[in-house]
Formats: C-alpha cells, structure tokens, sequence
C-alpha cells in the first residue's frame, strides 16, 4: 500500500519533467486539438505562462494534496474496519414472528 503511495507520488513529481522536455505544435481542426495541421485549423500556445516559482507552488500543492489524500483514505479504511468489527461484536435482535429460545 505505502509502496504504490510512493509510485503515484513520484508519477506527479515526474509530470512537469516530461511536460518541458517536447514542445511541439498544437492544433485546434473544429472542436477537436491534434499534433498535426488540418485545413482550416489554427495553432494554439500552449506555452506555460507561469514563472518557475509559480510551477513550484502548484508543484508543492499538488504533492501536499496527494499525501492528504492518502492520510484520508487510510483514515476512512481504519474506520471502516472499526465498523465492521463492531457490526460483528452486536448481536443480533431475532427477527419479527421469532421467539426466543
């Protein structure tokens, strides 16, 4: 579970890496954007207009917002399983019509 946590950590961390390394052309062909020029289409800057310490700050976000929602999701799990744990400890009330023994 923590190693899988850490995976999807380092492929957020990664995101911005492979997203400076290929620049290349975007075109808007209607409603739909392509790599590739169409009749009638128009490129589109998909440049990034944020400064490096903005790219940081959403950076830093994006990785403090992953781990809080790891804390959440174990959190809900432990109290899933201190649910299910007591739901197995109640006894149960004999159904309507039974009589008890």
């Amino acid at each position: 579970m923590i190693q899988r946590s850490l995976y999807a950590l380092l492929f957020v961390a990664m995101i911005p890496i492979g997203t400076r390394v290929v620049a290349q052309n975007v075109y808007r062909c209607g409603n739909s954007y392509s790599a590739q020029p169409c009749p009638d289409g128009s490129r589109v800057d998909v440049a990034d207009p944020r400064t490096p310490a903005q790219r940081q700050q959403a950076q830093d976000a994006t990785e403090r917002d992953a781990r809080d929602a790891e804390r959440l999701k174990q959190q809900r799990l432990k109290q899933d399983q201190a649910r299910q744990g007591a739901a197995r400890k109640t006894p149960q009330a004999p159904a309507h019509g039974d009589r008890p023994a």
